[in-house]
């Protein structure tokens, strides 16, 4: 340990090399390049499924799980979400920073591709889409009904 005795008998040289260092860290920091609302685009795709007349049970084992299971095999997952209700799953994949959206997109739309045939015949659709966190609604509505069709529902909107 010569370190503590070589600062010790020349102290004036180590307080200009700490005085450097520590000068040096300062400029490095004004310098350093900012912005107050970095771009930061985590990708991100959801798959919905249209699965009529199945209950929430149903579309988890027959939708969710082959569905999770062939996404799971993709690099860069950040988080996934899935949701099972009467007759619509909806699975949210989100990738990690940095990662090409649409590169990403292609895999999870060739996984879900993959798998299709597995899938029940039953399905009336599949639809994949690609988000980022820049695709905000202001205000969404939806417009329900228990009894009126697509087409009346499609009018009043």
């Amino acid at each position: 340990m010569k370190l503590p005795k070589l600062a010790l008998e020349n102290h004036q040289f180590f307080i200009i090399l700490i005085s450097l260092v520590f000068l040096s860290g300062i400029i490095s920091f004004v310098n350093m390049p900012r912005s107050e609302d970095p771009l930061v685009n985590p990708a991100g795709t959801s798959i919905i499924v249209i699965f009529p007349g199945a209950s929430p049970v149903d579309v988890e084992e027959l939708i969710i799980d082959p569905l999770e299971a062939v996404i799971n095999r993709l690099e860069d997952i950040k988080e996934m979400r899935s949701s099972a209700q009467d007759g619509l799953a909806v699975i949210g994949v989100e990738f990690e920073a940095g990662s090409d959206p649409d590169e990403k997109y292609s895999d999870v739309v060739q996984e879900v591709n993959s798998v299709r045939n597995d899938l029940p015949e039953e399905i009336l659709s599949i639809e994949t889409r690609k988000w980022s966190i820049t695709d905000v609604n202001i205000i969404q509505i939806a417009l329900v009904s228990g009894f009126a069709g697509y087409k009346e529902l499609e009018h009043e909107a």
